[in-house]
């Protein structure tokens, strides 16, 4: 499935989100599911800039323990999970003041998810003056949203890449870190040489 979105353009058309649904469900292992989880969270540590000196998962416990105050103070029967870091910062693309987003997972509740997302972002968090962005998930569908989040990241990656090549030599060229550079070069693909011309030539009289 990672392959498949991998090889997606960067203006492919939009992504199919109950396909995507039915091919993480399909898998037969929770191996899967796990390695993707795994697999978003490791890139995110390669990228993350540390907020207040904290680096991914300190970020992560932190909004895990705020929430927990949050919950209760709801009065509502919410259970979140995990909380997973998502957007930009995700990825390492994120300008100085942007939020910081992440997603929640949560068991059965009686709330829609805008009812949930409303009661979640009432207190208007922050970490370091920043706003604290929650979107809540499904346990069971955090996968799938993963991999929607990881094509939506990996062309914005690819854009950025793309724009710093184009403004290499310009003064006001933007900065790309070392190790999204290395990632977007190691996925290049080189073009085929064109073959010499075969043609006969014409012999002379």
């Amino acid at each position: 499935i990672v392959e498949e979105l991998a090889m997606l353009p960067i203006y492919a058309e939009p992504i199919d989100y109950a396909v995507l649904r039915e091919k993480v469900e399909a898998a037969e292992e929770q191996d899967t599911v796990d390695g993707i989880v795994a697999s978003f969270r490791y890139k995110t540590a390669l990228h993350f800039d540390t907020i207040v000196g904290m680096d991914v998962e300190g970020v992560e416990d932190e909004i895990r323990h705020v929430l927990d105050d949050v919950v209760q103070e709801s009065g509502y029967l919410i259970s979140p999970h995990d909380v997973v870091v998502t957007g930009k910062r995700a990825r390492g693309l994120e300008n100085v003041h942007d939020p910081i987003d992440v997603v929640v997972t949560h068991g059965t509740t009686s709330l829609s998810e805008e009812e949930l997302t409303e009661v979640l972002n009432e207190r208007n968090l922050k970490l370091d003056d920043l706003p604290i962005r929650i979107h809540p998930v499904e346990a069971q569908h955090l996968a799938t949203h993963l991999l929607v989040e990881e094509t939506k990241l990996a062309r914005e990656m690819r854009q950025v890449f793309a724009y710093h090549k184009n403004h290499l030599k310009e003064e006001n060229a933007i900065v790309v870190r070392p190790s999204i550079m290395q990632a977007l070069k190691e996925a290049e693909i080189v073009p085929e040489k064109k073959k010499p011309d075969q043609t006969a030539k014409r012999e002379e009289r």
